[in-house]
């Protein structure tokens, strides 16, 4: 990936917060949504139960990320980057 882009950041600490940002797609949101998301798409049937209790804890983690991008354009620094495009991308089935 060309350096001069940014999308990893400018500089270490930036591309620490976005992998950090990229890991808690992954182990939270994903885990989170993707019981709602599969019974949504019928590519999974659940309990009405574990509907509730993924929509629930989407709507946390959706209020974690909304408190946290208050203020702020990007997740990291003032240009697009990496994790951006990863949370957008992650998000999108969810809406």
């Amino acid at each position: 990936m060309n350096p001069s882009n940014n999308l990893l950041g400018k500089n270490a600490f930036e591309e620490a917060k976005i992998n950090e940002w990229i890991s808690w797609v992954q182990s939270d949101w994903q885990v989170a949504a993707t019981p709602a998301i599969e019974a949504v798409y019928g590519t999974k049937t659940i309990e009405a139960a574990e509907f509730s209790a993924a929509v629930k804890e989407v709507k946390v983690l959706g209020k974690v990320l909304d408190e946290y991008l208050k203020g702020k354009q990007w997740l990291v620094g003032d240009v697009i980057s990496l994790g951006d495009l990863y949370l957008g991308a992650s998000l999108a089935p969810a809406f």
